[in-house]
């Protein structure tokens, strides 16, 4: 017996010389718990962290895992008694064990299973509710930005359970059809390039919620936390016309994206200034184009400065130029 004021959260993963073992667990009280395991046996005493969100009227729902590299230790939290529900980033040292804060979201309302992807550069969320598997970007240049990066990959489905990456470099999961896993079928790739596929097996011979909590061992020798993000954000290849003509005679009415050229990164947003820096338009949306107008008066005939910005693997990626307004 180590320990019996548990929650569900418990993992393992390599120490930093890739010889021994962590054992993790977090407990009622909010703290993380390390056991070492060596040759010799268990350490039957823990390395003690506080780190992350207090456990709230003994909500024990949720899951931790460690990243392959042995740097990332991620948390959901389901929130079954009405409290808020959380993912957090947090940092663990493979060295000591220790376990360390990093940064908390609610966006998720019931946040469970995840996973990381076999390269250590993004994890996955799945929602004990209606609502799509979402990929996060722990490759952001700045670790504030990782759980902003929340980008849904799926479709909207009743419920994902248990994640578990397997030896073909997959992820499976548990859907509401229990007797049916789903799969993300290129965890390492960006965006819906990753390729979830909701009834990869089907017709299982028994129901379950749960997959086997096994801990990832993918990686190879020495464990890291160094972050290399250099020489990944191209600028985009959209392509835009240099002049419009807003006179209603239904040629180059509207400036906007010319969709000859497209590709697959999450559009964010699409903005124009004039010369004096005033945003005369805005939108989220890619096919929407500006008509000429600013607060409902034909804009001058000048010279605009547009600005595009999408989100990819490591960061986003920009696109800015100059269109002429002709009247």
């Amino acid at each position: 017996m180590l320990d019996s004021n548990v929650t569900e959260k418990l993992t393992a993963t390599k120490n930093y010389d890739d010889s021994d073992f962590w054992v993790v667990t977090k407990n009622l009280n909010g703290q993380f718990k390390s056991y070492a395991i060596t040759k010799n046996g268990i350490n039957a005493q823990p390395v003690i962290s506080v780190a992350g969100e207090p456990i709230q009227k003994g909500d024990y729902s949720g899951t931790i895992k460690i990243s392959n590299n042995g740097c990332w230790l991620i948390s959901t939290t389901r929130g079954i008694f009405g409290d808020p529900a959380f993912v957090e980033v947090l940092h663990f040292d493979n060295a000591e064990g220790s376990v360390s804060n990093g940064y908390s979201t609610t966006a998720i309302q019931h946040p469970y299973g995840l996973e990381f992807s076999p390269d250590s550069k993004k994890f996955y969320i799945g929602e004990n509710d209606e609502s799509p598997v979402y990929q996060f970007n722990l490759n952001e240049a700045n670790e504030k930005d990782i759980l902003p990066s929340q980008l849904a990959v799926s479709d909207f489905y009743p419920a994902t359970y248990s994640f578990q990456l397997a030896p073909d470099g997959k992820i499976y999961f548990v859907t509401q059809d229990t007797a049916t896993l789903g799969c993300i079928k290129s965890p390492n790739d960006f965006s819906l390039f990753c390729n979830v596929d909701t009834s990869v097996v089907t017709g299982l011979a028994f129901n379950t919620y749960s997959l086997p909590n096994n801990f990832n061992l993918t990686y190879n020798g020495s464990l890291s936390c160094s972050q290399e993000i250099q020489g990944c954000i191209m600028p985009l290849q959209k392509l835009m016309p240099n002049a419009f003509t807003p006179n209603g005679d239904g040629l180059n009415d509207c400036f906007g994206i010319d969709h000859k050229i497209r590709d697959s990164l999450p559009f964010l947003d699409f903005a124009i200034y004039d010369r004096w820096g005033n945003q005369v338009f805005y939108s989220t949306n890619e096919f929407n184009c500006w008509d000429g107008t600013y607060k409902g008066r034909p804009a001058d005939q000048a010279n605009y400065v547009y600005y595009l910005r999408e989100r990819t693997d490591c960061g986003y990626a920009i696109k800015t130029g100059y269109v002429v307004l002709i009247r």
